[in-house]
């Protein structure tokens, strides 16, 4: 695909063998992907340059490092290769199992695994193939390695077992991240991780990146294992595959099946704060990749299994993230009190019949995505961002106070009425003004259920009553 025009150059076809992340990796011109054979591809013209049979590993693991380039795959052969020409330079057998995982690490020249049996990690001489480092974990490897300055990092399951009257019972004690001298097999540090981590860790920058299936990322200083961040996205998304990441922004893809619908997301990488999300349709997710500022999210229908590749660009908006709380509520407008790291953030003041109506109560717990910008095109969405919950405003008024911008806002479909928002002034632009230039802003609430005390929660049957079925039980316009 054409990263500028977005068209297709070209298309190859593997049968019924798919292509994933750790199975595709690229250098200089050509691309190299192990859907059942190893394969290398003129990444402008489609065109095979050569073939290597696997002997029957599918789904093999692919990674390259200047003038070589590695393959594994079930039967856990370490192959390495001239990628150039395919001519095998040396090849390494593990013990059979679980599929191995790669990682290079350019400061040792070194090219770092994990075996078949989930316990022992290892690092091999680029060159050569010769063992240069090797390391039994305690417990059993979840993640693929990592490598990077020098460490090889990899996350590992502390299991334990009880006897009891129907048996035995195992389940997971604790989930450890280890850093490892590649040079001296000693371990740098540890640090205990939430058992919802499965993906395999991210390096950049200083960091290693930590997704988990509760919507949660955090970033680890490589050299002391201190936690740098910790953020703790809309709950309900689960992030199965693992972040990318340029030296800017960390990128994951969750889904939340509630919702039928899966999300993108982008993160600052120093502070963990919430740069942008992307609404996409429910799909199985894999895992996206980064180029020149866009983000590539392949995803395939469940129903067909039909693919789509969606290429994401980010705007020139201004992004706030916030909780909310409605603090009162009557037919006709609902106040959010927000707030940003547990800091008064201002107030919005919105139609009542703009939230969702299981959600609809003093008390309620929102999480509000603002997007303020100069251009219309920086806050509005494709088609399959459109949604009830988000709505595009255009500021018509704005006062300013010494602490405070207060915005009057008109919905740009012109059905709404007048909206109030307050923002503390740190938050916005300097710039920003209703007399010059045009502002817009796109707000999207969330009703957030997992922060919203249990014991103020209505009946939801008596919330859809109340908001959706009219007196005579048919439903409200609305």
């Amino acid at each position: 695909m054409d990263t500028e025009t977005h068209n297709k150059r070209w298309k190859a076809d593997f049968d019924d063998n798919f292509v994933s992340g750790d199975t595709f990796t690229t250098q200089s011109e050509t691309a190299y992907l192990a859907p059942d054979d190893l394969y290398a591809i003129d990444s402008l013209t489609g065109e095979v340059r050569w073939q290597v049979d696997l002997q029957g590993r599918k789904d093999g693991k692919v990674q390259s490092s200047r003038n070589t380039l590695f393959a594994a795959g079930e039967q856990n052969h370490l192959l390495a290769l001239d990628p150039v020409t395919s001519e095998q330079q040396w090849t390494k057998k593990f013990q059979a199992g679980k599929k191995v995982g790669l990682a290079v690490d350019q400061e040792s020249e070194t090219i770092c695994l994990n075996d078949g049996n989930g316990k022992n990690v290892y690092a091999l001489d680029i060159s050569t193939g010769e063992e240069v480092m090797s390391f039994k974990v305690e417990g059993e490897i979840t993640a693929p390695v990592s490598a990077a300055q020098g460490n090889l990092f990899v996350v590992t399951d502390v299991r334990k077992t009880e006897e009891h009257e129907f048996g035995e019972r195992t389940w997971i004690d604790s989930r450890v991240a280890y850093a490892i001298d590649i040079e001296t097999g000693e371990t740098q540090w540890t640090l205990k991780l939430p058992d919802s981590v499965h993906a395999r860790p991210v390096i950049r920058k200083d960091l290693l990146l930590c997704a988990d299936i509760r919507s949660r990322v955090c970033a680890i200083d490589i050299h002391t294992g201190e936690v740098r961040w910790d953020t703790k996205l809309r709950s309900g998304f689960s992030f199965s595959q693992p972040p990318v990441a340029n030296q800017e922004e960390i990128f994951l893809v969750g889904t939340n099946e509630d919702e039928n619908s899966n999300q993108a997301y982008a993160l600052d990488i120093e502070s963990g704060e919430l740069q942008w999300r992307y609404q996409l349709p429910l799909g199985f997710d894999e895992r996206p990749a980064i180029s020149d500022g866009t983000l590539w999210v392949p995803t395939a229908d469940r129903a067909t299994g039909e693919g789509t590749v969606y290429a994401i660009e980010p705007t020139k908006s201004t992004r706030l993230l916030l909780t909310g709380e409605i603090q009162t509520l009557d037919d006709a407008m609902a106040q959010f009190t927000m707030s940003a790291n547990d800091t008064a953030a201002g107030t919005l003041k919105i139609p009542a019949d703009e939230l969702p109506y299981y959600g609809r109560f003093e008390g309620a717990q929102f999480e509000l995505f603002l997007a303020l910008g100069e251009e219309y095109e920086a806050i509005s969405g494709d088609p399959q961002r459109n949604s009830s919950l988000i709505t595009e405003f255009e500021v018509v008024d704005v006062r300013q106070s010494e602490e405070n911008i207060e915005m009057s806002l008109e919905a740009i479909d012109g059905e709404q009425s007048i909206v109030n928002l307050t923002l503390q002034k740190e938050q916005l632009p300097e710039s920003i003004s209703a007399e010059d230039e045009a502002w817009y802003l796109g707000v999207s609430l969330d009703y957030d259920e997992g922060e919203t005390p249990t014991d103020i929660i209505p009946d939801a049957v008596e919330l859809f009553d109340r908001y959706v079925e009219g007196p005579s039980g048919d439903y409200d316009s609305d």
